[in-house]
């Protein structure tokens, strides 16, 4: 009785590991794809909640928006819910607007956490944003946006590979 007790316990425990394996296995995988996304140097980040510095969250679900990072350029057009600063030359509302070359791009990769950071900063017309962007396996990512003009604003969303369908 004993030795078939044992016996179930030594292939329930077999069966586990195999599937804690199949795990760090899909992990690995899915930071493997993340990383050859980032090297193709065309990616697209779409947000679903906005965190903006004043107050809780807000879904972005029905709202438009995206980063499309392709190449050393920028496309983007994020909702913005934050402030003007004083003594600067506010566009005046509405969205964060990048379309440029992207200055100062860096990029770490993070083997052990299993993240990227792309770090890089896009000068327009009126202002300067600086613009982080996190991900991770899987393609969940964080996206902070700062200016001297308006307040750091940070969105949560996925990167995925670009498609023309994916711009709203």
């Amino acid at each position: 009785m004993v030795g078939r007790f044992l016996l179930i316990g030594i292939l329930l425990l077999w069966s586990g590991l195999g599937q804690a394996q199949t795990k760090v296995e899909k992990k690995a995988k899915a930071y493997s794809e993340i990383k050859s996304l980032v090297a193709s140097e065309d990616f697209i980040f779409m947000a679903d909640t906005a965190l903006p510095n004043w107050g809780s969250s807000i879904s972005l679900v029905t709202n438009d928006n995206h980063l499309h990072i392709r190449g050393k350029t920028v496309d983007a057009h994020m909702p913005f819910f934050g402030e003007g600063r004083l003594g600067t030359d506010y566009p005046g509302g509405g969205p964060i607007i990048l379309d440029g070359e992207i200055k100062d791009y860096k990029i770490r990769f993070d083997d052990r956490k299993r993240t990227i950071t792309i770090q890089f900063y896009v000068k327009g017309a009126s202002e300067r944003h600086d613009v982080i962007l996190e991900m991770s396996g899987g393609g969940y990512a964080k996206l902070v946006i700062t200016s001297m003009s308006r307040s750091r604003m940070v969105y949560r969303g996925r990167v995925m590979a670009y498609k023309e369908e994916n711009e709203g």
